[in-house]
């Protein structure tokens, strides 16, 4: 999903960084061709990511790669906290060696173990020094700022590197009864993207009231399942316009009905059409 409006003033050469205390710009269930590193200073905060959710506390830092649907929420009535740190693969992939791969944390660790840990005070200073130290360059533009921040970016993800491989900061899921009772829900939705998923069918598979179950995943997520299931389809018709499918094979296997509707679905939520998309990415190999 393209930069959101209010960011991209902030997002330039693949970077972005930015410290902000307020309402997230995406209320909904979202994903982006970049990495994000969210670290948060905010008690309270719920981020669900795939099919996990989390309840964050000040401390906490996450991290978020290019195939990840998640969703952000601060507590009711408070502002969230919180630094945001966003680049693209390719920039980061010119500085791992075959010692180092700067993005395994995004990707594999994560995958193996939790995607947020909490941070100790001393460590949460280290990364905060650092953020603040690369924010100011990016914001004021300092001679050198193009290559200096692009080292403090480095030196950022070797510090979260070794963060997250220390298993003992890893941070416990969610497990409200409400966030129990729709795992399973989201954990079907995305083994069976491509078939049927209305309410209706999901409500009658998991014995649930439609209408129960319509306000349950709203309460729970803030969203809609409708939003969720359309979000996650394009998430992964993203990913197989990457491999080369043709644009009327991925409509079909990530479950949209209407050709038309998945074409300006996607130009909606996206930004370009699926073959603008498609061409794009190829034109990178």
């Amino acid at each position: 999903m393209i930069i959101d409006k209010e960011l991209k003033q902030n997002y330039i050469n693949d970077f972005m960084l930015t410290h902000r205390i307020g309402q997230p710009v995406k209320t909904d269930f979202h994903f982006h061709d970049q990495f994000e590193v969210f670290y948060n200073l905010t008690d309270g905060t719920h981020c669900y990511i795939n099919d996990q959710s989390y309840t964050l506390k000040k401390g906490d830092l996450v991290l978020i790669n290019n195939m990840d649907i998640h969703l952000t929420q601060p507590p009711l009535n408070i502002d969230l906290d919180r630094y945001v740190l966003m680049f693209t693969p390719e920039l980061v992939n010119v500085f791992s060696t075959s010692e180092i791969d700067l993005l395994d944390i995004f990707i594999n660790k994560c995958a193996k173990s939790s995607q947020a840990i909490h941070l100790h005070n001393d460590q949460s200073l280290k990364l905060i020094s650092l953020l603040d130290d690369a924010l100011y360059h990016h914001k004021n533009r300092t001679f050198g700022y193009q290559i200096y921040r692009r080292i403090k970016l480095i030196e950022i993800l070797l510090l979260i590197s070794s963060f997250f491989h220390s298993d003992e900061l890893s941070i416990s899921h969610t497990t409200d009864n409400d966030t129990r009772a729709i795992k399973p829900i989201l954990q079907y939705i995305k083994t069976y993207l491509n078939d049927e998923l209305c309410l209706e069918h999901l409500a009658q598979t998991f014995h649930f009231n439609k209408f129960y179950l319509s306000r349950l995943f709203k309460k729970t997520t803030g969203t809609t399942l409708n939003n969720y299931i359309i979000n996650l389809r394009l998430l992964k018709a993203r990913e197989l316009l990457k491999k080369n499918f043709s644009i009327t094979e991925v409509c079909e296997m990530v479950g949209f009905n209407s050709y038309t509707y998945f074409i300006s679905t996607f130009t909606k939520n996206i930004g370009i059409s699926p073959k603008k998309y498609s061409m794009q990415e190829w034109s990178k190999i």
